[in-house]
């Protein structure tokens, strides 16, 4: 958490500094009720005037420097909020596919959402409040030793130890009860989500069976919400009554001496004030500390997601620029559920086309996952030129084009170079040979949100991207299922045609079994996740 706190600790720093002195400010309140009462009334009315116009300076100093406080503050937050989502974005884009796709993106919009909101607002204000409010126990305790009476002062500092062990009690029951809060939240974002994603399928008939679901979902969450809020209700009812506790045992010792007539009236009036004064930072002290406890395993979360990913980022992979020979299957296996691919032993030699069918389910998909590394063979090996292909970096080699590969919210050329990622010369190329005039729109910039676009152009963006690209080895799923027969024609034959394509190895799957498979080199056909034909 130290990497995230550096960009905010100018404005800590500065936010602490003038905290203290607003502390020192607010502190002279009851030493001027101090002063009016044993001082400035036997004195007379102008002794009484300048108290009060000193007193008013310090007022108008405290306003000042509590602004400034406060926008120290919102600074403050600000850049740690946002030091929390770039490390956890790039965490994120650190991830390898397999990682990634282990959880779903639910659970990731959860975290960015509920926990970093949390680390801000109950982690670095309560620990920056920690502090402020040790400044003013400082402040506010050299006076009373000093300035007012040091039996006060004692009887008050040894109850505090005794209010202090209350976080300690009940931090643990609130730390635990929290997380399962926040993982239910994660369970009820990554519902909503697929309901939306879903909508499609809602009318009269689906809405209450889909309504019913999400109140199950959603009494669930309630459900662990309400014993968070348990769990910390008895926290701040014991900080509450241990608060009493000290506030009890002052006003005992402060009556005593004013009986006894050790004190004067006036250092009985300025004590209570000081003891008024002391219970706002042992509040905020309780408060914080049962925070800091209930975001313990949040933070725990946070930070070994974030340097696991980064650990798996700096794991240094040999980045090959190109394929030199084959991309080779050695009896390869993999089982998902009831799901169960292989063995599979294949080679794909550089710049030959290979057409993979077969029916649904049948295992082309997981054959091309595997390739890219999405998916993790259970035994068997995949090389590329040899090397297993787990211990390269294989951006700059493979490329592949899923069957609803995804398009961002914006244009169609950040789209096609992944927001400048990749050259636009290439794709421009490509339009060039293919000349589709939709192409000549999506290259000119003429489309400002590539999701809105019908399947058959979203495809023909993707196809675009591929190019850019200019990987040694292309895969791809059904890629043009829903372009129109000249587009898909199109494309096509410039996937197997092209002369920047011919040394590229090409593996399309693809459910059109007519006669033009025999522009393939190679026909594979998958069935119940093995490979049953390999056809020259």
């Amino acid at each position: 958490m130290k990497s995230s706190l550096k960009p905010s600790l100018p404005w800590i720093a500065a936010e602490i500094a003038l905290d203290l002195i607003c502390t020192a400010l607010l502190a002279l309140g009851p030493y001027f009720q101090k002063l009016l009462f044993d001082t400035a009334l036997p004195s007379g009315v102008h002794a009484v005037l300048v108290l009060c116009g000193a007193y008013l300076l310090v007022q108008l100093a405290y306003s000042i420097c509590s602004w400034l406080c406060m926008k120290a503050t919102w600074k403050g937050a600000i850049w740690f909020e946002r030091s929390l989502k770039r490390r956890f974005f790039h965490a994120l884009l650190a991830k390898s596919k397999v990682d990634f796709f282990s959880r779903d993106t639910g659970e990731y919009l959860a975290m960015q959402s509920s926990d970093i909101t949390a680390l801000e607002q109950d982690y670095l204000q309560p620990l920056v409040d920690v502090i402020r409010s040790f400044n003013m126990f400082v402040v506010y305790g050299i006076i009373l030793f000093a300035a007012i009476d040091w039996r006060i002062g004692l009887v008050i500092f040894l109850a505090t130890l005794v209010v202090l062990a209350g976080p300690h009690l009940t931090g643990k029951a609130s730390s635990r009860t929290r997380q399962t809060y926040q993982q239910s939240v994660g369970t009820y974002t990554s519902a909503v989500q697929d309901w939306l994603a879903g909508f499609s399928a809602v009318n009269r008939f689906t809405a209450p069976a889909i309504e019913k679901a999400h109140e199950a979902v959603l009494g669930q969450t309630a459900d662990k919400r309400y014993a968070y809020g348990k769990a910390k209700s008895l926290a701040l009812g014991v900080d509450t009554g241990a608060v009493r506790f000290l506030q009890a045992a002052a006003f005992a010792v402060v009556a005593i001496l004013l009986c006894l007539g050790k004190i004067s009236v006036g250092t009985a009036v300025a004590a209570f004030g000081y003891v008024e004064c002391f219970l706002s930072p042992l509040n905020s002290i309780l408060y914080d500390v049962s925070t800091l406890q209930g975001i313990k395993e949040t933070k725990q979360r946070f930070e070994e997601f974030t340097t696991s990913a980064q650990t798996q980022q700096t794991q240094a992979l040999s980045a090959p620029s190109g394929l030199q020979d084959a991309l080779e299957l050695n009896n390869v296996c993999v089982s998902r559920g009831e799901f169960s691919f292989g063995p599979v032993s294949l080679r794909l030699e550089k710049g030959k086309k290979y057409a993979l069918i077969g029916a649904n389910g049948s295992g082309k998909s997981t054959l091309l996952k595997l390739m890219t590394g999405e998916v993790l063979p259970d035994s068997g090996c995949i090389t590329l030129d040899g090397q297993p292909i787990n211990e390269l970096d294989t951006t700059q080699v493979i490329a592949c084009v899923t069957q609803r590969e995804h398009l961002f919210r914006t244009g169609s050329r950040e789209n096609i170079t992944v927001y400048g990622a990749y050259p636009l010369e290439k794709a421009v190329h490509t339009a060039r040979h293919i000349k589709l005039p939709f192409f000549e729109k999506a290259l000119g910039g003429g489309i400002s949100n590539c999701q809105e676009l019908s399947g058959g152009e979203q495809e023909a963006i993707a196809y675009l991207r591929m190019t850019a690209q200019d990987c040694d080895i292309v895969l791809l799923d059904e890629p043009f299922a829903a372009a129109d027969v000249n587009a898909t024609h199109a494309m096509e034959q410039h996937l197997l045609t092209a002369p920047e394509m011919k040394n590229k190895t090409v593996v399309v799957i693809t459910h059109d079994h007519s006669e033009h498979l025999e522009q393939y080199d190679e026909v594979l056909q998958m069935k119940d996740g093995t490979l049953v034909s390999h056809n020259d």
